[in-house]
C-alpha cells in the first residue's frame, strides 16, 4: 500500500523491522511523557472515542511544562535502527502485558480515559 512506517511498538526511538520504520508509542503515558530518558515516544489518539474528561487529560498533559512535545514531522527524520531480538522480545511482551492488563482491567466504562494506546486511571 505504499507505506513505510508506522506508529507503533515501544521503545524510545524508531526501529526497522521487516522493511517498516516504527515509531513507538507511549507504553505508559503519564509517564513516558515525562521522561529525561533521551530518544522520544509518541501518543497516539482516538477522538472519536474520548469523552470530554479525555480532551480535557490531554489538554493538561500538553500544557504541561515537563512534558516536551514536537511535530511529528520531527520524529520522520530521525534514523532508525535495526531492532535485534532483545528489542524485538522486549516489544512483544510489553504488548502482550499491556493487552492482557488492558482485557483484564477495562478503562472503567469510559473512553475518554483511553488517550492513545494507552489505558489511564485515575
Amino acid at each position: 500500500n505504499g507505506f513505510t512506517g508506522v506508529t507503533d511498538g515501544f521503545g524510545r526511538e524508531p526501529y526497522m523491522r521487516q522493511g517498516l520504520v516504527f515509531y513507538p508509542i507511549a507504553f505508559n503515558t503519564d509517564r513516558d511523557v515525562r521522561s529525561k530518558a533521551p530518544g522520544f515516544t509518541t501518543v497516539v489518539l482516538h477522538p472519536g472515542t474520548m469523552s470530554e474528561k479525555g480532551f480535557d487529560r490531554l489538554s493538561r498533559m500538553v500544557s504541561d511544562p515537563e512534558v516536551h512535545t514536537a511535530p511529528y514531522s520531527r520524529f520522520l527524520e530521525e534514523t532508525p535502527v535495526k531492532q535485534g531480538i532483545p528489542g524485538l522480545i522486549s516489544g512483544y511482551l510489553k504488548a502482550d502485558f499491556k493487552r492482557r492488563y488492558v482485557r483484564l482491567r477495562g478503562n472503567g466504562g469510559d473512553p475518554g480515559k483511553h488517550i492513545g494506546e494507552t489505558y489511564v486511571y485515575d
